[in-house]
């Protein structure tokens, strides 16, 4: 993968030019015309699996594809004298597929600018990467680069600029039927230089184009393009495994014509010096969990989707998803109720899951991360326009209104992107011993207050909701301050009367309004976080959750407050949070 000097090759809007024809053949000769083709961490390379590391814990979250089952607007079909080229192009840039996590830098999401093949004049060769010296019959590259330098063009400047995914092909039997959409505009493109565009039914996703991979089991190494100018900027992320390709579509690319009018074939640059490079393996969702078959939610690769059922792989209407909590209560926090929370799994599957929430955290085994990033929250102290205060009917929610740029938006400790505030709610019991939802070491405490942030790759909550990497949620408990029933120590608190009711709301105006920071103070707590759900159906397991060690306070008014609020059932709202769940292969990790 990668670009050649001006000639011919427009590569991500790169135009580049071949200084001399024989130059271009030889990949031998390339760092003559450009020294970067000479230098020491060049692509492709020879992956020995013997020899490759785990990732550092930095590196151990998932690889994740948003994005992938999206079908472009249309798509760009070039011979460019070199490959085969596609160029997808999107009604608006948010649609493009994302990258994130895995061996790429927190916090950065990479979008995908084009993909292209290498292949050659017969089935024993044609990838680019080897595996223990064995070429395969092609490989694909995706070809993504970071979204905060704004286009490729400036990203292929940037030692971490670029992203590139490689997926190699192996000739199938009989069963592989010919005719794959990627490969069905071949025949348009023969001559170099010519250009065919797909549009409607002819269009095709990422995840269409090398089924059977893996996005969970990879090789990854710092590398760069793999034709001139040879720039050093690619995250190499090189799929483990191969994907079946059908004979007919191979020999489609094989009749593609050269810039020269001869058979395109053996496009591909030998194996580079690994010069001491590590070469990292990821051969599960996670290093932090068993290894199992995995499903992602909407949009991303699946494996042996027939056999791992995920719990989040169920149909619900984006509608029904407020506040990244359930806005049809069709369940009750009654234990003996018919649906109550063991019950939840019928209405709710997802609530049955393997990564439910909350959890009881063990500090003796919660594993200490010394992270350089530290978790922060920007806009702490922005003040809304207003805030809605709701008495949903199992709890009472606080929903602001921002204007133009002043939404809060936390980032780094755990989290890979950036997300953003969406509301806050409380969990209580019936008396000052319990009430919390998480608990540490088994210790229960009064009140639990729950951030709820979506994160930022999505357009909204509600959309976000589904994801794998969709929310974010920041817990604190509450100590509740001795004989303090006759004031409070609350802003929110003093909302409480008046919803009262269930279904009530109350507009808080911009005089009365109250920041984050007014609600927990400043940062610079320490906190433990580990993956898990929503608390309440529908359960999605797309939860990363943060529980602060710093303790909040309440007075006995804002307890009574709470506990005076009524629920559907026309009952006194005194118990609304759901018990421990199972921890399972989860680990929690204290920062």
């Amino acid at each position: 993968m990668g670009v050649r000097p001006r000639q011919c090759l427009v590569y991500g809007g790169l135009l580049l030019i071949a200084v001399v024809a024989t130059l271009v053949h030889d990949p031998d000769r390339w760092a003559e015309t450009d020294p970067d083709c000479g230098g020491m961490r060049q692509s492709p390379i020879d992956i020995v699996r013997s020899a490759a590391t785990l990732p550092s814990l930095d590196h151990a979250a998932p690889l994740l594809l948003e994005g992938g089952a999206r079908k472009p607007v249309s798509i760009v079909v070039t011979n460019n004298g070199h490959t085969a080229q596609y160029t997808f192009r999107w009604s608006k840039e948010s649609e493009r597929p994302t990258l994130i996590g895995g061996p790429l830098p927190i916090g950065a999401p990479y979008v995908l600018e084009q993909l292209h093949f290498h292949w050659g004049a017969d089935n024993g060769r044609g990838s680019e990467h080897t595996f223990d010296g064995v070429a395969w019959a092609a490989e694909a590259h995706f070809v993504f680069y970071k979204q905060e330098y704004g286009s490729f063009d400036q990203a292929v400047t940037q030692p971490d600029g670029l992203a590139v995914v490689g997926a190699l092909y192996e000739v199938g039997g009989d069963k592989v039927k010919p005719g794959a959409k990627w490969a069905v505009p071949l025949p348009k493109i023969r001559p170099a230089g010519s250009t065919t565009t797909l549009e409607g039914g002819a269009v095709f996703n990422l995840d269409s184009v090398a089924p059977g991979g893996s996005w969970l089991r990879y090789y990854s190494y710092a590398g760069s393009l793999t034709t001139p100018p040879c720039a050093e900027s690619v995250t190499w992320i090189v799929r483990d495994g191969t994907s079946p390709i059908a004979q007919k579509d191979l020999d489609e690319l094989r009749n593609l014509r050269d810039s020269a009018d001869q058979p395109l074939v053996d496009n591909f640059r030998p194996v580079q010096p690994l010069n001491g490079r590590p070469v990292v393996r990821a051969l599960c969702l996670s290093l932090l969990l068993a290894c199992q078959p995995v499903v992602f939610a909407r949009g991303y690769a699946q494996e042996d989707a027939a056999a791992s059922w995920h719990p989040n792989e169920v149909s619900y209407d984006e509608t029904e998803v407020k506040g990244g909590r359930s806005n049809q209560q069709s369940w009750s926090y009654t234990l003996s109720d018919a649906l109550g929370p063991p019950n939840w799994p019928i209405v709710a599957p997802a609530c049955g899951g393997q990564f439910q929430s909350p959890i009881n955290i063990n500090t003796s085994r919660a594993i200490r991360v010394n992270r350089k990033v530290p978790l922060e929250i920007v806009g702490l102290k922005n003040r809304p326009t207003y805030i809605t205060a709701e008495n949903e009917g199992y709890s009472v929610k606080f929903t602001p209104k921002w204007g133009f740029r002043t939404r809060p938006m936390m980032r780094g400790g755990p989290l890979k992107t950036a997300y953003f505030f969406e509301q806050m709610h409380f969990h209580w019991g019936p008396n000052n011993s319990e009430g919390s939802e998480h608990r540490i070491n088994g210790e229960r405490f009064p009140l639990e207050v729950h951030l709820v942030f979506y994160n930022g790759l999505y357009q909204s909550l509600a959309e976000a909701a589904g994801e794998v990497d969709g929310l974010a949620v920041v817990g604190f408990f509450y100590d509740v301050v001795p004989g303090s029933s006759s004031f409070s120590l609350n802003s929110w608190s003093n909302f409480l009367p008046q919803v009262r009711q269930p279904g009530a709301k109350f507009e808080i105006s911009p005089t009365r309004a109250f920041s984050l920071q007014d609600v927990v103070g400043a940062m610079g707590w320490s906190y433990y976080s580990y993956d898990g759900s929503l608390t309440t159906p529908p359960c999605l397991e797309t939860v990363n959750w943060i529980v602060s060690n710093k303790r909040l306070s309440a007075t006995e008014l804002d307890m009574s407050r709470l506990r005076s609020l009524i629920t559907k059932q026309g009952k006194q709202m005194v118990l609304n949070y759901r018990s421990p769940q199972p921890q399972n292969t989860r680990r929690v990790f204290f920062y």
